[in-house]
């Protein structure tokens, strides 16, 4: 079971990442 915090906080990133890659 994925915790819905940790979940809605990768998913910020992976939405960061995709628009301006590290």
């Amino acid at each position: 079971v994925i915790n819905p915090a940790v979940g809605l906080t990768d998913l910020k990133k992976l939405n960061r990442w995709a628009r301006e890659p590290p």
